[in-house]
């Protein structure tokens, strides 16, 4: 396989009914039409963010970012849902996931995340991956940006978001911006959407979504309903271009 935007990755969520979540990771070749398997993730987790690279530092990087490793994603009861701070690196050349030395200094689930290789403020530049916002295992919806620069291995933390948000869109415009859209805050839907301004390094708002908007996984709500009995269980997988 080869990097220069030609492969598409589906990672983690939940398997066929009664496998729970799995490790499994997918790559579509758009070139070929076709899609195989690649080596798995180290952490089974749903509701992981997914961003991949395509520019002159770190071409052919796919990260796999937080996520939890249980419960659906209304549970916070004891073994239930956990929202993660762990961050993996897939290297398409070699196929080879490894955990990146520092985690995020905020564990995290339903969070965007997006890499760019432009400048943004402060000077940096080169491939980098942003996360934003997600919830924790309270459901607390956070405005939380973070910053990795693979060049150097360490994490920053930006401007915060305006509005917390999680299960949200995120794309880089073509100025370099980055754009967040949608999403959920506790038990709201939103319309909002802001602006992250690259060079600037702070947020501005942006005209509202006409609809609500979220990617929240499918989950049992009904009490007393047992898993695999008649309830849907969060599917919570990440999709990324690399």
């Amino acid at each position: 396989s080869s990097g220069g935007g030609g492969l598409v990755f589906a990672a983690g969520g939940y398997g066929r009914k009664g496998e729970g979540l799995t490790q499994m990771v997918d790559v579509y070749a758009v070139g070929r039409g076709t899609w195989s398997n690649v080596n798995p993730l180290r952490t089974a987790r749903h509701s992981l963010a997914m961003a991949g690279t395509q520019g002159r530092y770190s071409a052919g990087t796919v990260y796999a970012v937080g996520g939890s490793r249980g419960g659906n994603q209304s549970s916070t009861s004891a073994g239930g849902r956990k929202a993660l701070s762990i961050v993996e690196a897939f290297d398409v050349g070699s196929d080879r996931w490894t955990q990146l030395g520092r985690d995020m200094s905020m564990p995290r689930l339903g969070a965007s995340a997006v890499c760019t290789n432009g400048a943004i403020g402060g000077g940096r530049s080169g491939d980098c991956l942003f996360v934003l916002g997600g919830s924790n295992t309270q459901s607390k919806a956070l405005r939380v940006v973070e910053f990795y620069d693979p060049r150097i291995g360490t994490w920053a933390t930006l401007h915060p978001m305006i509005q917390g948000r999680s299960f949200f869109g995120a794309a880089v415009l073509p100025t370099g911006d980055i754009m967040a859209v949608g999403g959920k805050k506790g038990q709201q839907w939103l319309t909002s959407c802001e602006i992250f301004d690259s060079r600037k390094g702070v947020w501005r708002v942006a005209a509202s979504l006409g609809k609500t908007r979220h990617a929240v996984p499918h989950t049992t709500y009904m009490s007393g309903t047992a898993r695999g009995s008649g309830g849907r269980r969060p599917r919570g997988y990440s999709v990324a271009v690399a």
